[in-house]
Order: C-alpha cells, then sequence, then structure tokens
C-alpha cells in the first residue's frame, strides 16, 4: 500500500506558460492501457514511467503512472488518501474531493495544495482503478496559474480511452 501511495505524488519543478488549444491524434501510454489527445504544444516525457507530459515553456507537467493494487478499491483508496498525503507532502491543504468518470470508469478527484521543492504547487489528481491496477493522473501548475492550466488539461482527460 505504501508504494501505492509513493507513485501517487509527483515532484514537479516549474516555471511558466498557457495550455494550447490544439490536439494531436490519440497518443497510447508506453503500456497500451490507454490513449489520449495530448495538446500540439505540450511534450511527451519519454522518461516517464506510463506517461508523462510537459506543458509549454515546462509548465504544467502531468504525470501518469500505474501500480499493481488487486483488490482496493476506490473508495478503500479515497478513506486513506488525504491522510497519507499529509504525511508524504509539506503543507498538503485539500481543496476539493469528488468523484467522476473517466472513460466509463470511476475515478476520485483531489484537488490540493503542497509545497514541493520549496514550491507551493496546486494539483489535480484523478485515480481509478481497472481490472486490478491504480492508475494515478497527477496535474500540477503554480497556484495562478491553476484556473487557466486546468482548464486544458481536463480538455484532454475527455479524451482518455481505455484500449
Amino acid at each position: 500500500m505504501k508504494r501505492v501511495f509513493t507513485l501517487a505524488f509527483v515532484v514537479v519543478v516549474l516555471s511558466a506558460a498557457l495550455i494550447g488549444t490544439a490536439y494531436a491524434d490519440p497518443t497510447p501510454d508506453k503500456t497500451g492501457a490507454f490513449s489520449i489527445e495530448v495538446a500540439t504544444d505540450w511534450k511527451i516525457d519519454t522518461t516517464a514511467d506510463v506517461m508523462g507530459l510537459v506543458g509549454p515553456n515546462e509548465i504544467p507537467h502531468v504525470s501518469v503512472t500505474k501500480d499493481t493494487v488487486g483488490a482496493i478499491t476506490l473508495d478503500q483508496f479515497a478513506k486513506v488518501y488525504v491522510a497519507q498525503a499529509k504525511k508524504e507532502l509539506a503543507q498538503f491543504a485539500l481543496v476539493t474531493y469528488g468523484k467522476t468518470t473517466v472513460s466509463g470508469v470511476p475515478a476520485g478527484v483531489w484537488v490540493y495544495t503542497a509545497k514541493v521543492s520549496g514550491i507551493v504547487l496546486e494539483f489535480r489528481n484523478y485515480v481509478m482503478f481497472r481490472n486490478g491496477t491504480m492508475y494515478n493522473v497527477v496535474f500540477a501548475t503554480l497556484p495562478a496559474r491553476y484556473k487557466t492550466d486546468v482548464t486544458g488539461f481536463d480538455t484532454m482527460m475527455k479524451t482518455w480511452k481505455w484500449l
């Protein structure tokens, strides 16, 4: 369970830029589990475990990880998420939590702020469980840019398709 939570948090260092509005053809992740349409002015981080995306001028960042978790459910994960996040992240402050679906799969959505490498960032974190695997999508940007940047991220998340 510790590994699941460790993978749930991404260390990112950011600067500044806008999310683009043109989107490329669907891009599959490294494991062939899903595809997503990436804004054309974003870069795909080839060093990421499953998929990493970097916005123009290095901000914002998106990291997708996955981990085999067996029988853990979204509800079980949601019950311990905030307590674990407070242990893992400096100055963690939950803004909102809710549920949605991503390509037909239930997902938890947490919005929070935390201090990473001396910088306060704002995050939107989608977590979904499918076939014994947890998919963790972490979006991070500067708080002053959050409302602008998250719109483009949400547009990309709406294109998520399971393969």
